[in-house]
């Protein structure tokens, strides 16, 4: 790479590429020919960084806007559906050998790289912007905990649970609005789901994800309507919702070992009162 750089002619290309939680991967290309970097196939789109700033030492982050055009692997819904939320992010500049032409482009390296994560999204026309931001911006987020009566582990997948006994496929039976929607199958109790995640096995939310409000048995309502309408015969996975607290943590899903909080203390009224 650094001799790539030192000879008289140069050609850089700007490539970044975004993976999902799931490991599904989609890459970018500067280039009027798809390019193959590291086994990763990147496709050629205008993809040219915009408002980069990037400077020494981690007192303050580094951030890229990435520019980027719907396909067969990003789509407008999956990103109203929070697929790509936080999703890691590579960008870099790979170095092509000019001798070979743009035909066959060879990749000789790459210079530049940065990592971070997906932060927000701006779709337009067809085509979206994402923002990079760095790893340095972790470090301007407060970390720690708080002493709290309720469990700082806030689904049963953090609480170490395995999740096949409490998810549900169920098929959709009854449709109100994009929020609201009844499913068939056996009905649990009231507020089973509450505080759960429906994710959407097909239809026009397939793959899609959303917490959900609360249920009256069958009767689901979501915390926010989904991106398309919800058909009958639609089908889903249902999965039971956490509150945080003791009892459930306890009785619903037999992880008190799990439970991260502090229901036994003393609150500051406990604290400074005395015997009279």
């Amino acid at each position: 790479m650094l001799s790539h750089l030192q000879s008289n002619v140069t050609f850089l290309v700007a490539v970044w590429r975004i993976t999902s939680p799931e490991g599904e991967v989609a890459a970018y290309c500067a280039h009027t020919r798809n390019l193959v970097f590291d086994s990763v196939n990147y496709v050629a789109a205008p993809v040219e960084p915009t408002k980069f700033t990037q400077t020494l030492g981690v007192q303050e982050a580094n951030h890229v806007e990435l520019f980027g055009v719907f396909d067969t692997v990003i789509s407008e819904d999956e990103i109203q559906g929070g697929k790509w939320k936080n999703a890691p992010i590579v960008f870099e500049y790979i170095a092509i050998d000019p001798a070979t032409g743009l035909a066959s482009a060879t990749v000789t390296g790459s210079v530049g790289k940065m990592r971070g994560q997906a932060g927000k999204f701006q779709v337009n026309n067809g085509t979206f912007r994402v923002e990079l931001r760095s790893l340095s911006d972790r470090l301007q987020q407060d970390i720690g905990a708080l002493t709290s009566p309720l469990d700082r582990n806030r689904s049963a997948a953090e609480l170490g649970v395995s999740l096949a006994p409490f998810t549900f496929a169920r098929t959709v039976t009854a449709v109100v609005d994009r929020r609201n929607f009844t499913v068939g199958g056996t009905a649990q109790a009231d507020n089973y789901f509450k505080y759960g995640v429906v994710t959407f096995t097909s239809g026009a939310n397939n793959g899609l994800r959303m917490e959900i409000k609360a249920n009256v048995g069958n009767v689901i309502e979501l915390q926010l309507p989904l991106r398309s309408t919800i058909a009958i015969s639609d089908t889903c996975s249902l999965v039971a919702g956490y509150d945080s607290t003791r009892e459930q943590c306890r009785d619903k899903f037999n992880a008190m070992v799990e439970f991260d909080g502090e229901c036994d203390l003393p609150n500051l009224r406990g604290v400074i009162s005395y015997p009279e």
